[in-house]
């Protein structure tokens, strides 16, 4: 077996295909699997759950496949000057990397046990642009729960295919993001969820180019040019998002977006790490924001102007959740709709494309102890 490929070729691989490679009990899921079909390499990682594949055009003497150490080969492969390489096997299991200065030995293994890429039939198929898709995740990934045992629905992101729209939701139970896509539309109705790990894999490994995207009841597939990902998909079903979204808000705040973030985050300074809240005091021109810290003595307050419609009002946060909330609210003002200190409030820009996207996010306040 001989191949030759540029470094640069395959450094771009290995970096596309090592997230896939996880801590694991497998010692077969260490390893890269290559192999070479008709002059075309493929380089798969997969932890049984995702699997990660980078395809492209090789001059290869021979059809082959095989396993090598993943953490062993990219080191390699990362330090590699940029030249043609060739790759053969010489002894046995042994590989030999050649460049014009030098020759570098790895070991490999015969291609057995490593899991099979499952076939996702292409029946529910559409194509984003990479850029509006990368918007979107990162406008909603941050919302999505990591870890909850309970409740595994909300530890992915929610692609909800609708008549009239894409919605994309994400929650952790506290805060929800919801992102409505009307520039797409579906004629039978269906919804996924794809693990919060896909998603951010997804979207470290895109680009501007188009997105195809396509699902079985338990896998997805998305498909960039020359690397795929293949996800199991969590089958729990997701919340209804429609549902916890209150629609009586009778008092309304529009404020300034970057002046709230920035004395949201000063706040945060002075809120206890344990309890972390903060208080809004809220009257029809001015916004107070305070936070105190019983144990260390501390107390901070800053007073901001701002528009509000209502009955005057004290309403309580996590600052945290707050402070991401606005840091991915691309708007120079925000609405916040509320009714009751203790019901969810509604988070939005002031200023939307309605016709072709709308933004929601939605938070749940805290009630202020005597720890704070």
């Amino acid at each position: 077996m001989k191949f030759s490929v540029s470094s640069n070729a395959l450094n771009k691989a290995v970096a596309k295909v090592f997230p896939g490679i996880s801590k694991t009990t497998n010692p077969v899921l260490l390893n890269y699997s290559i192999q070479v079909v008709d002059g075309q390499l493929f380089m798969t990682s997969s932890d049984e759950e995702i699997f990660l594949q980078y395809t492209m055009p090789i001059d290869a003497d021979e059809d082959f496949d095989l396993l090598t150490d993943a953490g062993f080969f990219t080191n390699i492969v990362k330090v590699l000057p940029e030249t043609m390489l060739t790759v053969e096997s010489v002894d046995h299991l042994k590989l030999r990397i050649s460049t014009e200065t030098g020759e570098y030995f790895v070991n490999y293994s015969s291609e057995q046990n490593f899991p099979q890429i499952p076939s996702v039939e292409k029946e529910n198929v559409f194509t984003i642009s990479g850029r509006m898709l990368r918007e979107v995740i990162e406008g909603t990934l941050f919302s999505v729960d990591k870890n909850n045992q309970t409740r595994m629905a909300i530890c992915g992101m929610l692609f909800d295919f609708t008549p009239d729209a894409l919605v994309v939701v994400g929650t952790d139970g506290h805060k929800l993001i919801r992102r409505t896509l009307k520039d797409f539309t579906f004629e039978t109705p269906s919804s996924i969820v794809v693990p919060e790990k896909t998603v951010g894999i997804l979207l470290k490994s895109m680009d501007d180019g188009d997105v195809t995207m396509y699902y079985s009841q338990n896998y997805v597939h998305f498909q960039m040019q020359d690397f795929y990902i293949i996800s199991k998909l969590i089958t729990q079903k997701f919340p209804n998002y429609n549902n916890v979204i209150p629609l009586e808000n009778e008092n309304i705040l529009t404020i300034d977006r970057k002046a709230l973030s920035a004395a949201v985050r000063r706040m945060l300074v002075f809120s206890n790490p344990r309890y972390q809240q903060i208080k809004l005091s809220i009257t029809k021109t001015q916004v107070k924001l305070s936070s105190e810290d019983s144990n260390s003595q501390s107390r901070g307050e800053d007073t901001l102007s701002c528009d509000f419609q209502g009955s005057s009002m004290e309403i309580s946060f996590n600052p945290t959740f707050l402070s991401e909330l606005l840091n991915h609210l691309n708007a120079e003002n925000v609405i916040i709709q509320m009714d009751t200190p203790t019901r969810a409030v509604v988070i939005f820009p002031d200023k939307q494309d309605s016709e072709a996207e709308e933004v929601l996010s939605l938070l749940m306040p805290v009630r202020l102890t005597s720890h704070s």
